[in-house]
């Protein structure tokens, strides 16, 4: 499934503005031990983070709630779970999301920082023969949208953003 970030952010604006605006703010997220060497083992990020001009989006759900485990992590608000809650909602609402079966050789190219997307639960054979092989390649363009410097220390997008960043410092337009 593959969601369009503006779209359900245009959606959030024209429902409750002001929860748009909770979402623009930073959430903790468990990093699952992935984190690099010296950094927190969660991440503060907005979910929606508007940088030069462009929409970008970081949003697990179940992330945010793994967090909540930790002391140093604050406490979820009423308006970040009511926030959330709504995100949730009209992400499962029709016409948001685009819904397909992935076939045997299928392709599928999306961009991460406008698309947020999610996968049924998959069971694979128990013969070695028939398992799917499921290859995930994250690829970096030097001349793509600029990133959000939260985005530096995520696990989600370390790598990427470092890769964006070129000796002269120049990063172009999305």
């Amino acid at each position: 499934m593959l969601l369009s970030a503006v779209s359900v952010f245009n959606e959030i604006m024209r429902r409750r503005a002001d929860l748009a605006e909770v979402l623009q703010q930073p959430f903790y997220f468990d990093t699952r031990g992935q984190q690099a060497d010296g950094l927190p083992r969660c991440q503060a990020v907005p979910i929606f983070n508007v940088f030069e001009g462009c929409l970008h989006v970081l949003y697990k759900r179940d992330y945010i709630d793994l967090a909540q485990r930790f002391d140093e992590v604050p406490r979820l608000s009423d308006r970040q779970i009511e926030a959330l809650d709504l995100l949730d909602e009209i992400c499962r609402e029709n016409g948001f999301a685009l819904e397909f079966d992935m076939q045997a050789g299928d392709i599928l190219l999306a961009n991460n920082y406008q698309l947020p997307h999610s996968r049924t639960v998959f069971e694979d054979h128990e013969d070695p023969e028939l398992r799917r092989h499921m290859l995930r390649l994250w690829l970096t363009l030097p001349n793509g949208r600029a990133l959000p410097p939260v985005f530096e220390n995520t696990r989600e997008f370390c790598h990427s953003y470092a890769r964006r960043l070129r000796s002269d410092g120049f990063q172009p337009p999305c």
